[in-house]
């Protein structure tokens, strides 16, 4: 314990000596504590961090699923409607083509030509 008699010797400014060694190793210790506790809660933060991205990411892909599927609904109804669009204005055409014929078969006069 030769440290120990060296800072006895020194009388008063050797036990300070000692207790300014002392007080700086226990503030180191809670330093070190304070700074693990810190990492640790933004670990924790961290975390619940990747989980609400997480939660949302799911979220959007959720809707963007249904709209996906809304969409593709959408679009097979306009073609199905354009579709039936289409054959309704062939019969009509051919309904007037018809009907167009039969007016230049008759006469002025009712009878035909």
């Amino acid at each position: 314990m030769e440290i120990g008699n060296a800072l006895l010797d020194f009388g008063a400014l050797g036990l300070f000596c000692a207790f300014l060694v002392y007080q700086h190793i226990t503030m180191q210790k809670r330093l070190e504590r304070i700074s693990q506790d810190f990492l640790s809660s933004l670990e924790k933060v961290e975390a619940s961090h990747a989980a609400a991205e997480d939660q949302i990411r799911e979220r959007y892909d959720k809707i963007l699923k249904r709209y996906e599927e809304n969409r593709e609904t959408v679009f097979e109804k306009l073609v199905k409607t354009l579709e039936t669009n289409r054959e309704i204005l062939v019969a009509l055409s051919g309904k007037i083509e018809d009907m167009r014929r039969s007016s230049l078969n008759l006469s002025p006069n009712g009878g035909p030509s």
